[in-house]
């Protein structure tokens, strides 16, 4: 994988390859990206800089010439490359619902919540490195819909699902994706289409499913054979905090609000057959061999939810390092959840006004992509490796940063201390632990306005001299 990722022409270099039937269309799109690149979370307007460019990124995003997916095309195929370069990543799927306030109903869209706000949904896959590191490789498949409330859970909801995992296994050779998801994924046409075309997954499980008995009888239920089994070792793992936020009520009923904290939890596993429901077609196999991982808290603080996680998994469990690499696989579920914030906070996607579906999803491509890079650049400041600034940071970018840190930054900072120094431009305290994205995101606009100024200044003294 390269390690030219977080510089201003990061985005630039994502979609450089983009082609949308008319060189003027392609130079547009980079000029855009790189606008919206340097000021992600500045209203359209003033990312744009000026009338003229505003006007020209109405008429594009309007355009019937131009799609989502052929904008996000030359993404999903960096993303394929660095992958295939990597040997093996994390695919994590997931929704989310973009709504968008005011009184102008905007052509194309529907409500998304019980509060009826319109908007349009999401179900991305990206990819994440599968070394520890968790580092964000990019986007391998995205599918929106916009529609008239939520359906029940069924056909098209499996559908949904099988076609995200379906395009993005396409890219790939066999076993080089491991699919991740949350309790959504918990549909038995999904699981059978996983082991039938052998993809690897680990899921989380939602409902106590009927299971085939063994040859002695055993236990009919999944939830009450799982529970049967006794802990096999037990691990102290680090939760994170989940705040109430703005998070709907369901959800929360589903993520209680929790404070960070060192949990130990007690790890079993299992195999079990799978039955299939009444309700799901004939075409699907009658009952689906899957492993099963439980992990849970049995001795959570006073007044804390306990953590319980019940993961149906293609991977083996016999060893116990195997059934921890399955909890380090679900573990890293939360850089997806990171991805939509950065989305709809640090592009500040959900405010954006324009008035139609396909002007929305046009613009959404490029705010795909400029979260990325925001979430590379964040999980690139928290790695502890000692790997050069240099790698990161053009020459110009590092002088700036000397400058704006008056004497506080090494002549040759590594990677992790150079984005700490521009986290630090941003408003980051050190005290306050690891800097966020809106931090880093800000304090990188700071440093890519000084280097413009300092490539001005350089260019008029060329002038002067010639």
């Amino acid at each position: 994988m390269g390690t030219k990722h977080v510089r201003r022409a990061q985005v630039v270099e994502e979609l450089e390859a983009v082609d949308l039937g008319d060189p003027r269309r392609d130079r547009r799109a980079l000029v855009i990206a790189s606008r919206l690149a340097t000021q992600p979370e500045a209203s359209l307007p003033l990312a744009m800089g000026g009338d003229a460019a505003l006007e020209g990124l109405y008429r594009h995003l309007n355009s019937p010439e131009i799609c989502l997916e052929e904008l996000l095309r030359p993404h999903v195929e960096r993303t394929v490359a660095r992958v295939k370069e990597a040997g093996l990543a994390f695919a994590i799927s997931d929704t989310t619902g973009c709504t968008f306030g005011g009184d102008v109903r905007r052509e194309g869209l529907g409500p998304v919540d019980s509060e009826g706000d319109q908007g349009f949904r999401a179900h991305a896959t990206l990819a994440v490195a599968a070394d520890g590191s968790r580092r964000p490789l990019g986007l391998v498949a995205m599918g929106t819909r916009a529609r008239v409330g939520e359906k029940a859970r069924g056909h098209n909801e499996a559908d949904r699902w099988s076609q995200g995992l379906t395009v993005a296994e396409a890219h790939f050779q066999p076993g080089q994706l491991i699919h991740v998801a949350d309790r959504e994924s918990d549909i038995f046409e999904l699981l059978a289409e996983a082991r039938e075309r052998t993809w690897r997954f680990i899921f989380r499980s939602t409902y106590d499913r009927v299971l085939v008995p063994d040859a002695e009888g055993g236990v009919a239920r999944l939830f009450a054979a799982v529970n049967s089994q006794a802990h096999r070792f037990r691990v102290e793992v680090p939760l994170s905090a989940r705040p109430r936020g703005k998070r709907p009520s369901k959800q929360v009923a589903s993520f209680p609000v929790r404070n960070g904290r060192l949990a130990e939890l007690c790890f079993s596993s299992m195999t079990v057959k799978l039955k299939r429901p009444h309700h799901v077609l004939a075409r699907h196999s009658k009952w689906v061999e899957v492993n099963v991982v439980r992990a849970w808290e049995p001795t959570p603080p006073p007044g804390e939810p306990p953590v319980e996680w019940l993961l149906y998994t293609s991977e083996a469990i016999s060893t116990d390092e195997e059934v921890k690499a399955v909890v380090d696989g679900y573990r890293t579920r939360w850089v997806i959840e990171e991805y939509f914030k950065t989305l709809k906070t640090g592009c500040a996607f959900e405010s954006r006004q324009l008035e139609s579906a396909h002007g929305l999803f046009n613009l959404f491509a490029y705010a795909l992509v400029v979260a990325y890079a925001l979430l590379l650049m964040r999980t690139l400041s928290r790695e502890k490796k000692d790997r050069p600034a240099t790698d990161v940071f053009t020459a110009s970018q590092l002088r700036c940063l000397h400058l704006l840190s008056r004497g506080k930054l090494e002549r040759a900072p590594t990677v992790r201390k150079a984005l700490l120094r521009t986290a630090a431009l941003g408003g980051h305290i050190k005290n306050n632990g690891e800097p966020g994205w809106r931090t880093l995101s800000r304090g990188w606009q700071k440093l890519l306005a000084a280097e413009e100024i300092l490539e001005l200044d350089q260019a008029a003294r060329n002038c002067d001299q010639s």
